[in-house]
């Protein structure tokens, strides 16, 4: 009899050893797949997001620039649909919130033609604009308006003229 239950005593131990070991193996998987993952991000390509973004360049005496791109941060290429006229679209606001204006900008003067802009992997469509503004606190609201995705990829940005 105790040799019956010393070999089951062994048996689970041996089991359970065992089972300790498969676990281990998946948390070492999950641990590669994390460390693949940081890998793509220091690359700078995080699978499944397509970025906006918006930086003041520069300011000499009242004119401001402004730079904003919308970067393909995915393994795919990404396709927009724009009206022909109406792909990026920036409003100006004072300090007070009051609207200043409204500017769209394309690639021609079509209201009616619809173009395709293609985005491969690490590329963006950008624009780059140009403020000449007397003194006072400023809020520039940028996005795209593509007929064929919901999001606008709006970016704001609060800025002073000195």
């Amino acid at each position: 009899m105790r040799i019956f239950v010393s070999f089951i005593s062994l048996l689970v131990l041996l089991v359970a050893g065992c089972s300790n070991d498969v676990q281990h193996k998946v948390v070492s998987d999950e641990q590669v797949l994390v460390d693949e993952g940081s890998k793509a991000k220091e690359k700078g390509i995080w699978q499944g997001a397509v970025e906006s973004s918006i930086v003041e360049e520069e300011k000499n005496d009242g004119t401001v620039t402004f730079h904003y791109e919308v970067k393909n941060q995915t393994e795919q290429v990404i396709t927009f649909h724009f009206k022909e006229n109406k792909i990026f679209v920036y409003e100006l606001y004072d300090e007070k919130g009051q609207f200043i204006s409204r500017h769209e900008s394309g690639a021609g003067d079509s209201n009616e033609k619809e173009i395709e802009h293609k985005i491969v992997q690490g590329e963006a469509l950008s624009t780059t604009m140009n403020f000449a503004l007397e003194k006072g606190k400023y809020t520039l609201n940028v996005w795209i308006s593509p007929t064929n995705d919901e999001n606008d990829y709006r970016q704001s940005i609060s800025f002073e003229v000195k």
